[in-house]
This record gives structure tokens, C-alpha cells and sequence, in this order.
């Protein structure tokens, strides 16, 4: 599952879980029940627009991104805390100079898009610090503006001496990836770890790969990710504005995004939102489970399942994760909702840094919001079951 806002931002992840008001299976006449309370938020679908470049820029990346492998095929212990990063990426924290540095940022700086899918294999609600031991991996794809371009920006080049490199940063040392001759590769022996990073020109497109993959598994990432490039058709920078946001229709039943975060919205494709899970692995099955076919995006996520008791199901899965990783999660009492699930999470605990989350189910849909207080989650999982409850 996947409490997007919380959970994998706030601190690189406000990593978000769970907590429950009991999950339920009743059917109830929503005449007869009271209306929770929703605050100021809205309780009608919205109308979701059409893209400007920016949001266009975002829906293509996510086109993109769609063609990745699931990071867990690669290497079965890398499912946790998968987040997904698309659009120009050029700005915020996950652009392209924070993921590849300086040297990358200056070889890509003409790219029009592109798409980063970061996870580990640490556990979430566990503390992180200096001795803890646990493996990262970072995929990515950036398109340039023709195969020349691509190929004119992978070069020995990468393998340099990035500006701001301090005097124990250590050597970049050449390493070679199977089957593909012309990548750009190394290693770097950190305290910390030994992450390898790798560059390939493929058609206008640059592949890359930074972390714990072995230079077998980079050439497994490469292979697959060719593979799914290889059927995508790119939609060109000054047509980006006529992507459809929610071709799904489901995005319009959540809350409008915020201002902070305003490209998230519309429908994701189901590998993107599989990718955006606290475990990639369980989610799959969760996915296939419930025939999960259309997920959309807003200041809420919405899940449309092939009915009611899918719907519940994943509900249920969904929560189970959440109530494993974070053990020291507190229940919000939330009224009038059928079924429904809020928790306090804390980011590891003991922790002061906290997410508040709830999950509900309305026929065959499952939301999940997020907030930063008890009381905007319990509203806006209120919003959304009225706006659910009537939905098709």
C-alpha cells in the first residue's frame, strides 16, 4: 500500500503507517447512517482539467516509468519504500543533479524527460542510522532530444571527479557490465558501502542504474528495461499538453492535490502506482488479488477493484502491512464510516516525527489519505466515503 503523502516523503519519507478502527465487511444502507464528518474538503468528484507543459511533462514521465521493471524482480530483497519520481525533473529534491551529480546533471542538462524508481531492502518503521546495514538501488530513464544526443552524453566523462567531491570521497573505479560494452560504469568503496552506478545510450533515451545491483543485475535491469522501451511510442515536448489526466475516470473521486504538490493528480498506470508502496511485493499480490485496474491520484489515492469484496480484501492486506512495519502505530477513532482504518503513525518508533493515515473501502473502491494531524485525516477519509459511496 501506499499512503503517498506521508509515507515516503516526509523525511525522504514521512514514511507513513497504519492504524485501525477495525476493518468491516457490513453492508449498510447509507441513508440510514450518519454522515462523518468531512471538514471543509469537498464531496463531489472534481473536475480533474487538462495538463499544462509541467503536468504533461509528469503524465509522460509516468508513461515512461510504466515501462520499468519491478525493482523486486531484479533483486527479490529490494521491495520496500519504492517511490517514484517523474516529469522534467529539473527542481526539488529528487532532481536529476541530487540522483546522478554534478557530472550526470551536466551531461543530461538538455534532457526533455524522464523518470527515477528509488526502493531498498530495509524494512519501514526501522530506524535508520550509521551501523545500520541495508541496500538501496535507484533506476531511472532520461530522454534526450535525439539518439545522437543520448549517445554524445554517456561518455569516460562520468567517471570523473565530481566538482564538489571532498578529499576522502573515493575513486570512481571502472566497472564493466555484462553484454553491454558501451555503458559507462563504476564503483565507489564508501564507508558505508560499495554502491556501482551505470549509464547506457539506448536509442534517444539514457538508462542508468545507482546502488546495491551487481553488475549481473544492472545487465538484468538493462535487458528489461530495454525490453519495455522498445514498445513505447514517446510523445513529443510540444504535444505533452494532450495527455489525458485521468483517462481512467477515477482520479475525479479524490480530493483536490495541494499546493505543494499540485502534478499529483490523475490516474497512474498500475506499474507506477505499484512502485509508490511501502512493499512492492505484497502490493503486487494485493493488486492481482483484488483486479486492480485503475488507480488515480489527488490529495488522496484511490483504488477501483473488480468489486465490494475485493475491495475489502485489499483493504485488509493493505492494513496488515501497514500494522507489521509500524508496531507502535496508535488508532484514530473515525465515525460513521463503514469499515474504516486510521492510525498514527510514527516514523520508527519512539519517533516524534508522525504521519496520521486512514483507509476505507466504498463498494468497490479502496481511499487512502494522509495528513499531518488527527483530525484533516479523519476529514478527509470522511470526504472521500461521501464521495465514494455513490460511485460506479
Amino acid at each position: 500500500m501506499r499512503i503517498r503523502v506521508a509515507l515516503v516523503l516526509a523525511s525522504a519519507a514521512l514514511l507513513a503507517g497504519c492504524s485501525t478502527t477495525v476493518p468491516g465487511t457490513a453492508v449498510v444502507d447509507p441513508g440510514a447512517v450518519p454522515r462523518p464528518d468531512y471538514g471543509s474538503n469537498r464531496i463531489e468528484p472534481r473536475d480533474v482539467g487538462t495538463a499544462d507543459t509541467v503536468l504533461g511533462l509528469v503524465l509522460e514521465g509516468r508513461r515512461m516509468a510504466a515501462t520499468a521493471p519491478l525493482l523486486f524482480t531484479i533483486d527479490p530483497a529490494i521491495r520496500y519504500s519504492s517511490q517514484v519520481e517523474a516529469g522534467q525533473l529539473n527542481t526539488g529534491r529528487n532532481n536529476v543533479r541530487f540522483m546522478v551529480g554534478q557530472l550526470g546533471a551536466d551531461a543530461f542538462r538538455d534532457h526533455e524527460v524522464g523518470f527515477f524508481i528509488g526502493a531498498s531492502d530495509q524494512k519501514p518503521g526501522v530506524r535508520s542510522s550509521s551501523t545500520t546495514t541495508s541496500r538501496g538501488v535507484t533506476v531511472g530513464v532520461l530522454r534526450m532530444p535525439s539518439p545522437a544526443r543520448a549517445a554524445a552524453a554517456v561518455t569516460a566523462g562520468l567517471r570523473g571527479r565530481e566538482p564538489d567531491a571532498s578529499a576522502d570521497t573515493p575513486e570512481k573505479k571502472t566497472l564493466a557490465i555484462p553484454g553491454y560494452d558501451t555503458a559507462i560504469a563504476y564503483s565507489q568503496a564508501f564507508k558505508t558501502g560499495t554502491p556501482n552506478a551505470a549509464f547506457l545510450a539506448y536509442q534517444q533515451y539514457v538508462i542508468f542504474a545507482y546502488g546495491a545491483y551487481s553488475p549481473a543485475q544492472i545487465q538484468k535491469y538493462f535487458d528489461a528495461q530495454i525490453k519495455g522501451l522498445g514498445g513505447f511510442t514517446p510523445t513529443p515536448v510540444d504535444k505533452v499538453t494532450t495527455l489525458p489526466v485521468d483517462d481512467s475516470g477515477v482520479a475525479k473521486y479524490t480530493l483536490p492535490p495541494s499546493t505543494e504538490d499540485p502534478t499529483r493528480t490523475g490516474t497512474l498506470p498500475i506499474p507506477v502506482a505499484l512502485q509508490n508502496q511501502l512493499d512492492v511485493t505484497s502490493a503486487k499480490n494485493a493488486f492481482d488479488d483484488a483486479g486492480v485496474d485503475a488507480v488515480g491520484v489527488g490529495n488522496s489515492t484511490v483504488y477501483r477493484a473488480k468489486d465490494a469484496a475485493a475491495a475489502v480484501r485489499m483493504q485488509r492486506s493493505l492494513v496488515d502491512d501497514v500494522r507489521g512495519f509500524y508496531s507502535t502505530n496508535t488508532p484514530i477513532a473515525a465515525k460513521n464510516i463503514p469499515g474504516v482504518v486510521c492510525m498514527v503513525l510514527p516514523m520508527y518508533p519512539g519517533s516524534s516525527v508522525t504521519t496520521n493515515w486512514c483507509i476505507a473501502t466504498a463498494g468497490r473502491y479502496v481511499v487512502e489519505v494522509a495528513a499531518g494531524q488527527q483530525q484533516q485525516a479523519v476529514q478527509r477519509i470522511g470526504a472521500e466515503y461521501l464521495i465514494l459511496r455513490d460511485a460506479k
